[in-house]
């Protein structure tokens, strides 16, 4: 077997231990033979020989033992400093090399790059191909990123499938990204095992040497922070760092991990925002509002967590306490006003939906006739014959669905006729400066009037102004919501507040709308 099998498949140089013995045998023979003769000094010779034999016998012991002392040293610096999988320097060796490379006067102003890469979804390919082929996938991997490094302390495998490669300047650092983007392209290239191609998507993020720092740890940081971002746009690129969008990132990571402890922690709870009829001025309903009340960041906008929990898979939970909080919440309310809540288009992907919100009316004790599910444009993007009959059931059963954000993203009027939809919600982003902007009126106009000929109502949101609220009045707007008539709150918070409604009038008819009376209504 060759040397290269391993440390202790080599030859050792104390392998002739037993000629060795073999000799000391026969020497001592001729000591004893030699002992025979009657001359006294002749009979001094097997004592001198044996003392000499024993002095060698034990250097020989001493220095075999010394020298496979030394190798078991080496095998263990080696195992200290190389991945056993692919050869690569490991974790410890490279962060060495590159806090070296950061401090020495030698290399002080001389730029480099920092590149950390992993194998996008490799725990499903490893899963699909086998643990053997995903083995030799990473280390073809190795192999490939060596091809852009010669001095192996430089790249290095941190972990898992995360490799990390230092890339030396040659001539301007401007360089580097052009130097990136060809080692990206490479290491995508297919690869093949046994005779079948493999092909993969590789995500990365870089930082270069001085412009993002001079220590070590900030250097690593700020890559791992440039290779979340990539994962997080959509993976297959390689993202130079950027401290704004990655802070940003960073951010959203933790938040992410944190979500799960937050939400057995109840640090989730439903605000609520009042609905009115412009034409008479009644309360008709609430929307109910996720909030994160996070213990030490404070609130948290549902911008910022609700894609967190899409990706991370916790909408379904979440989604599952608001609908069950809003019921419960709504069917101890004195006047039978509707509570709406957010679907995710995530709840329509399972099998459960409408069995799930039949007993969660069932158990909180709230009609069907007072609830409302609002979907987004999103649903309907990649429409399926079962999202049609999903909420085909939920109205048999008399629950109302809203389409939310009207006006934003993937706006189509077809939705409005192929899908089972009473009511559609403007975005805020059309009812803001209304007064200002002649399209927005007429585009406005025209969904109003198809949505009476289609009976289906139409709720303005975001309305801030009284301008703005008469216009939509006049428009022939059904419903209104936003700051102008009521903020988001915490129900429970606000003791003594009541369900009442105005007394019906003429007045409040003809002039416009009549706000209900309480402290958390803004005139």
């Amino acid at each position: 077997m060759s040397e290269s099998s391993g440390p202790y498949l080599q030859r050792d140089p104390n392998l002739n231990t037993s000629v060795k013995l073999f000799s000391l045998g026969v020497m001592m023979l001729v000591a004893l033979g030699l002992s025979l003769y009657s001359d006294p000094l002749i009979r001094q010779i097997p004592i001198l020989l044996l003392g000499m034999l024993g002095a060698y016998s034990f250097l020989i012991a001493t220095q075999g033992a010394k020298n496979r002392g030394e190798r078991d040293r080496c095998h263990l610096e080696k195992l200290k400093t190389k991945d056993n999988l692919t050869g690569l320097s490991n974790r410890q060796l490279f962060l060495s090399t590159l806090y070296s490379r950061a401090r020495s006067p030698e290399y002080q102003n001389t730029p480099f790059a920092l590149v950390l890469v992993d194998i996008d979804r490799f725990k499903e390919l490893d899963t699909i191909l086998g643990t053997e082929n995903g083995d030799l996938l990473l280390q073809e991997f190795a192999i490939r990123l060596q091809h852009f490094q010669r001095d192996p302390k430089l790249v290095a495998r941190l972990s898992g499938n995360e490799f990390a490669i230092l890339l030396d300047d040659i001539g301007a650092s401007s360089d580097f990204p052009n130097r990136i983007e060809i080692l990206h392209a490479y290491l995508k290239q297919s690869y093949r095992f046994h005779g079948r191609p493999i092909d993969i998507t590789v995500s990365g993020g870089f930082v270069l040497f001085p412009d993002h720092g001079y220590r070590t740890a900030n250097l690593l940081q700020h890559a791992k922070m440039a290779l979340l971002r990539a994962k997080q746009d959509g993976r297959d690129q390689v993202c130079m760092f950027e401290q704004r969008q990655d802070v940003r990132a960073h951010i959203d990571h933790e938040l992410s991990q944190e979500m799960g402890k937050s939400i057995a922690n109840r640090e989730f709870c439903l605000h609520y925002q009042g609905q009115f009829c412009l034409q008479t001025g009644r309360q008709v309903g609430f929307e109910a509002l996720m909030r994160w009340n996070h213990p030490t960041r404070g609130w948290i906008s549902p911008g910022t967590f609700i894609p967190l929990a899409e990706r991370n898979g916790l909408i379904l939970p979440l989604s599952d306490y608001a609908l069950r909080e809003a019921c419960r919440r709504a069917a101890s309310w004195r006047q039978p006003l509707k509570v709406a809540v957010n679907l995710s288009p995530i709840q329509f992907q399972k099998s459960d939906l409408v069995p799930n919100v039949a007993r969660i009316l069932e158990e909180t004790g709230l009609p069907p006739e007072r609830l409302e599910l609002e979907v987004t444009e999103s649903l309907f993007i990649q429409t399926s014959q079962r999202t049609i009959e999903t909420l085909n059931q939920l109205r048999a059963m008399g629950i109302s669905i809203a389409l939310d954000d009207f006006g934003t993203g993937y706006s189509s009027l077809s939705y409005l006729s192929a899908f089972p939809i009473d009511k559609i919600k403007l975005d805020r982003s059309f009812v803001r400066d209304l007064n200002q902007s002649n399209g927005n009126m007429a585009i406005i106009s025209a969904v109003i009037g198809i949505g009476k000929s289609l009976d289906i109502s139409i709720t303005a949101e975001g309305i801030e102004d009284k301008e703005t609220m008469e216009m939509l009045r006049i428009a022939g707007c059904h419903h209104a919501q936003g700051f102008l008539l009521d903020r988001p709150h915490d129900l429970a918070q606000a003791p003594g507040f009541e369900m009442t409604e105005p007394e019906p009038n003429h007045e409040s008819e003809m002039h416009g709308l009549k706000l209900i009376r309480n402290p958390h209504l803004c005139a």
